[in-house]
């Protein structure tokens, strides 16, 4: 499986700061951007966490992802490796990677090495957009 870039690594580490468990959130929030809401949905059995990072907007009063992206967040590696995208507004959902019930990760590798370099420009993006400071080594 493909992780994100090194610069991608950092801006997610620092969008994950301080989120452990399941449940744990955050939201990014600068005027003139929309915000960026991370969440921990999931975790592996061996404790890596399946994070959510999203922009949403409503629409005739549903919240939309405008994407939304899952992510592992491994306790091996400290690492992330994009694992689906979705789009509400154009019906887009593409599964990259997933955990089968027996535990083996099963991937689509085009798919999922697309969603990591996407990732890259996004998180970039992300950065940039919400002013993220960064610190070196970053690790939740």
């Amino acid at each position: 499986m493909r992780a994100i870039s090194k610069s991608a690594q950092r801006v997610f580490d620092r969008l994950v700061e301080g989120l452990t468990r399941v449940g744990d959130h955050n939201k990014h929030e600068t005027p003139a951007f929309m915000a960026v809401s991370v969440e921990v949905i999931d975790r592996t059995r061996d404790g890596s966490l399946i994070v959510s990072v999203a922009h949403y907007f409503t629409q005739n009063g549903d919240l939309m992802a405008d994407p939304e992206m899952t992510f592992l967040y491994t306790t091996a590696d400290g690492k992330a490796y994009p694992l689906s995208f979705r789009q509400d507004s154009t019906g887009t959902y593409w599964v990259g990677a997933w955990q089968a019930d027996d535990g083996r990760w099963m991937l689509r590798p085009r798919m999922q090495r697309d969603h990591a370099i996407f990732a890259a420009t996004w998180l970039r993006n992300i950065r940039e957009q919400h002013n993220l400071r960064l610190t070196k080594g970053a690790r939740r």
